[in-house]
């Protein structure tokens, strides 16, 4: 990484290669992520560099969505959203309408979530690479399913589009970049799907989604976030206690409580 008495020195291949190394930084360090993008961002946009501006601040939005900070997701997706049409990069432009659109929704404007939500499909269904396509509009539906579920609307309306979600993410092809990205979507459309189906009382098809999600989990080839796979032990844990099925129930709570 930089040093800050070389930070202005940068020229635009050095800039790439910085954005490169916060981008490996693990997803759940987002104050350090924030941190160093905020230094490159200022050093790119010195130099009118408006492809470095359009990465890190493609990688800022994301991590203050996920610290959130809401109102600077929507105040930063004006600047990118304009950087991503210059560019012609769809990919960073569909998922910043679905990042403010998700904003939007969390601060309850849901009629401007929806708007943007809109813009996003619309805009992830035109990306050329059949895996970022697909992978774009899976994590679009998924935020479609949220909204639905946050405007109280009937739980039909949620798991159509948790079913778009998981239709989209089995269509990614088992490319080694696309790996990690389609079995995350995966086991969390399965798990959303199987929770759904415990709240309908169909508690044979929850168990069936639960457990695809679970195996998907527990392949280490994934690499899926140990929090996923807790929030199943947990639910199945209390599916099969609320069966009076004790020994299960305690199976499973006892492997949610070593994760």
């Amino acid at each position: 990484m930089f040093s800050f008495t070389n930070i202005r020195s940068l020229n635009e291949s050095q800039i790439d290669d910085e954005i490169k190394e916060i981008q490996k930084i693990t997803p759940n360090n987002s104050s350090k992520i924030i941190a160093l993008s905020t230094d490159i961002y200022r050093i790119a946009k010195s130099r009118n560099y408006k492809k470095g501006m359009l990465d890190i601040n493609s990688l800022l939005i994301t991590n203050y969505f996920d610290t959130g900070d809401f109102r600077k997701v929507i105040q930063l997706s004006k600047e990118t959203e304009k950087l991503a049409l210059e560019k012609k990069n769809d990919t960073i432009l569909a998922n910043t309408y679905r990042l403010k659109a998700a904003a939007y929704i969390e601060l309850n404007d849901n009629a401007q979530g929806l708007q943007e939500l809109n813009k996003a499909i619309n805009v992830a269904e035109t990306i050329k690479s059949i895996n970022d396509r697909n992978y774009w509009k899976a994590l679009t539906y998924r935020e479609f399913a949220a909204y639905y579920s946050h405007i109280n609307a009937p739980i039909d309306s949620v798991i159509y589009y948790q079913n778009k979600c998981l239709q989209s993410a089995l269509s990614i092809q088992n490319d080694k970049d696309f790996v990690r990205k389609k079995y995350s979507v995966l086991a969390i459309s399965y798990m959303n799907i199987g929770m759904l189906n415990v709240a309908l009382g169909n508690i044979d098809k929850a168990l069936l989604y639960l457990s695809k999600a679970l195996e998907i989990c527990q392949n280490k080839k994934c690499h899926i976030h140990e929090d996923v796979e807790v929030s199943i032990l947990n639910e199945l844990a209390w599916i099969y206690y609320e069966q009076k099925k004790y020994n299960d129930a305690a199976h499973y709570a006892e492997q949610a409580e070593k994760k």
